[in-house]
């Protein structure tokens, strides 16, 4: 007795479900109809109003053609009395207007043919004798301070590898609590070593006479290098993590 009582109360539920939506439906399209017929009751309504107010527009209309009409004679007697003299006087005007067109045509010509002729330097035989002379001298000087600064990262980083492969419970935070201090105290001492090079070889070249533009791109070969080794630090932990 007990299963067909569910059976039941599932019906029910399922049937109340139907009745809403089919009540949502006929509300909704009541809806709808009550305001197509509200439109429709209310379209006449302004016929209406219009008919009791046309006598109204009629009594109207006649002031406002006669107000126009006087605005009109009034501005007409000015515009042929103005028309009449500045005839003759708009004839000079478009020689000025060409005028105006060609100047800035021909002032950005020649400063941007200026620019490349500042930027160019010519050196004397003895200039460049200097200047590969002092080339070759501070280029040897970064090339050895290069090799110290690698094997020193790379032995910190051999050192970070051995502790990763020997000690199970090392991690990324006792690396970083062991070695970072080691590696920013590496890297603050290449660079202000690099920066005293560049700034000895500035001098010399002031001294020589010859230009500073003319330095070789040893700052941006630096950071390329720097970007390098650090790259491969990186590639070398990643693998010990493994």
């Amino acid at each position: 007795m007990i299963k067909p009582k569910k059976k039941s109360r599932k019906l029910l539920n399922n049937q109340i479900v139907a009745l809403c939506a089919i009540i949502v439906m006929v509300m909704t399209a009541t809806a709808c109809f009550s305001d197509k017929t509200s439109e429709s009751i209310q379209s006449p309504t302004p016929s209406a109003s219009s008919t009791a107010t046309d006598p109204i527009m009629d009594s109207q209309e006649p002031s406002e053609t006669s107000e126009i009409g006087i605005v009109t004679e009034n501005t007409d007697s000015p515009e042929e009395s103005t028309n009449t003299t500045p005839s003759a006087t708009p004839t000079p005007t478009p020689p000025i207007e060409t005028n105006e067109v060609t100047q800035p045509q021909t002032s950005p010509s020649n400063s941007n043919t200026a620019e490349p002729q500042e930027t160019t330097v010519v050196l004397s035989e003895d200039e460049i004798a200097l200047k590969l002379k002092i080339d070759t001298k501070f280029e040897n000087e970064i090339s050895s301070l290069r090799n110290e600064c690698k094997a020193k990262s790379d032995g910190l980083i051999q050192d970070m590898v051995e502790e990763l492969t020997s000690n199970e419970e090392a991690t990324l935070v006792t690396l970083q609590a062991k070695f970072l201090g080691k590696l920013i105290t590496a890297e603050s001492g290449c660079d202000s070593s690099f920066k005293a090079l560049v700034t000895d070889a500035t001098d010399e070249y002031e001294e020589a006479g010859i230009p500073v533009s003319e330095l070789p791109a040893w700052e941006s070969q630096y950071s390329k290098q720097k970007s390098a080794v650090r790259a491969s630090a990186i590639s070398k932990l990643a693998a010990a993590l493994k």
